[in-house]
């Protein structure tokens, strides 16, 4: 059985080169264009052209090469009549992809910090506490950490955090 890896990178960062060479033994494709348009939900404004990310991964490629997959690579990788298993990333874009064309194939989804996932951000938990506080001195800190929060430059996820000493005083 064949094993490909199917990615959709937008932009190149270390959680893109960590599942390549994680998978370097395999021929690795990059949705291209055509695919990202007709699945993404949102345009994203900083994605390269595929063409342009296959020519910067081409070198940490060991061994086999980095394609841009488009419809007649597709044609060929599903005319292989079930003699693949697919290797991708858990996220909206190439979920959306391994459903509409590649039914039936085995299909593995890797669970690592890409991008933005729409699925994460949208998502909510409980968190589960073993106290509640009323002290004033506790409710100040968390204040002090909700405005630390607005400085934060990943404005997704806004978290803030201070160092209180053991004996207490300031943040």
């Amino acid at each position: 059985m064949k094993t490909i890896l199917i990615l959709y990178i937008p932009v190149i960062h270390s959680g893109y080169l960590d599942i390549i060479a994680k998978y370097q033994w395999v021929q690795t494709y990059i949705l291209g264009k055509d695919f990202v348009e007709e699945l993404a939900e949102h345009v994203e404004l900083r994605a390269l052209d595929p063409k342009t990310t296959q020519e910067i991964l081409a070198p940490f490629v060991r061994g086999l090469s980095v394609k841009v997959l488009n419809r007649q690579e597709l044609a060929h990788i599903v005319n292989t009549g079930g003699r693949i298993r697919v290797i991708t990333a858990n996220e909206a874009i190439t979920k959306r992809f391994v459903e509409r064309y590649l039914p039936g194939v085995e299909v593995t989804l890797e669970n690592t910090f890409l991008r933005w996932e729409e699925s994460n951000v949208l998502s909510s938990h409980d968190v589960p506490h073993d106290r509640v506080s009323i002290s004033e001195e506790d409710r100040r800190h968390m204040n002090d950490a909700e405005i630390e929060s607005q400085s934060s430059s990943d404005w997704w996820r806004r978290v803030g955090s201070i160092l209180v000493k053991p004996t207490g005083g300031d943040t």
